[in-house]
């Protein structure tokens, strides 16, 4: 079906249910990306800083424990060193903890190649921390208690720290990148909305444009044709494509009606044509009878004359007729005598 056949009722349900469906979905957008956003940041808080925050803990704790382990074999006070070894115990406690919490939250393969590489440096820490420990134990020479410490130990701490802080800079780069992927999320749900926006209003511009133009366009050309048919025009037609909608509707029942006032117009100038004539043959006819009654006038005068002198002649044989019986009459009598 052609829009333009559509009613005005239909047509303007179609153009705001138009509307309505793409508010839906733009919300239904919106809100699967905030989703989106919402679980990426969750996941950037519970997950990636949580454990970025253990590593940060624990290689804190090395350092520590490092400097204690320093200060222990360097230290020939008992007390110095029983305080350092407990110290040095309980950090430890606390960095398999921590361990242990990161190893339950491992995903990927390369954080568990990490955490492998983590648990061997610590674990070749602690037999050289146990090597010197017996060194001085068996009272090996100064020189070579030294020797490991400085040369042995210190390095071995190092590749520990190290290994450990390559497990902190992964998290810090998980970090980052949620950071960069929320971003993203949050620029790319803009950017659709925001295109989302702009085609809701030049969709709205248009379906506005095209329903007032659709509907007011017939009703002016419908209203020219009546002011024509009001004025005694009955030759305007309507220049617009035949539809059927309201509009079109009444375009075409004006038509029919300048039809209808055509023919009436033309059987009452037929009407008036044919009175005229006979109006013509009316007053020859009177004309004609005019003139006959005129001669008919002059007849009756003749006629009245005629009967006038008639009468004289009449009324003198009657006065002849008395006079004759009148002299019977006399004469009668005289020959009685």
């Amino acid at each position: 079906m052609r829009v333009k056949n559509m009613k005005i009722g239909a047509r303007l349900g179609f153009g705001f249910g138009l509307m309505l469906l793409l508010v839906v979905l733009m919300g239904g957008f919106g809100i699967s990306r905030l989703q989106s956003i919402n679980d990426a940041t969750s996941d950037l808080v519970q997950e990636s800083m949580a454990k970025q925050k253990q590593a940060q803990a624990w290689l804190l704790s090395n350092s520590i424990n490092g400097v204690r382990t320093v200060a222990f074999f360097k230290s020939n006070d008992p007390e110095v060193r029983a305080y350092f070894q407990k110290e040095m115990s309980a950090e430890s406690k606390r960095i398999t903890e921590i361990q242990k919490s990161v190893e339950a939250k491992l995903v990927t393969q390369v954080e568990k190649d990490l955490f492998a590489e983590v648990g061997k440096k610590r674990q070749a820490y602690i037999e050289m921390r146990k090597e010197l420990a017996q060194q001085e134990a068996s009272g090996a020479d100064k020189s070579v208690v030294k020797d490991t410490l400085e040369n042995k130990l210190m390095p071995a701490l190092d590749q520990y720290a190290g290994s450990v802080h390559n497990v902190l800079s992964h998290y810090e780069d998980e970090v980052k990148n949620a950071e960069e992927s929320v971003t993203a999320d949050y620029q790319a749900g803009r950017m659709a909305l925001l295109i989302g926006i702009a085609m809701a209003l030049a969709l709205g511009i248009v379906l506005a444009w095209r329903l007032t133009v659709g509907i007011t366009r017939p009703l002016v050309e419908a209203v020219s044709v009546a002011e024509a048919v009001a004025a005694g025009d009955l030759t305007m037609r309507s220049r617009m494509d035949e539809t059927k909608d309201e509009p079109g509707q009444l375009l075409a029942a004006l038509k029919r009606m300048q039809d209808s006032l055509t023919r009436t117009v033309a059987q009452i100038r037929m009407g008036t044509d044919t009175i005229s004539t006979a109006s013509s043959e009316i007053a020859s006819g009177n004309l004609d009878l005019s003139s006959r009654t005129e001669q008919q006038a002059s007849s009756l005068e003749e006629t009245a004359s005629s009967m006038e002198e008639l009468t004289a002649t009449v009324k003198q044989n009657a006065d002849n007729s008395r006079q004759a019986n009148q002299l019977a009459v006399a004469a009668s009598s005289v020959a009685t005598k």
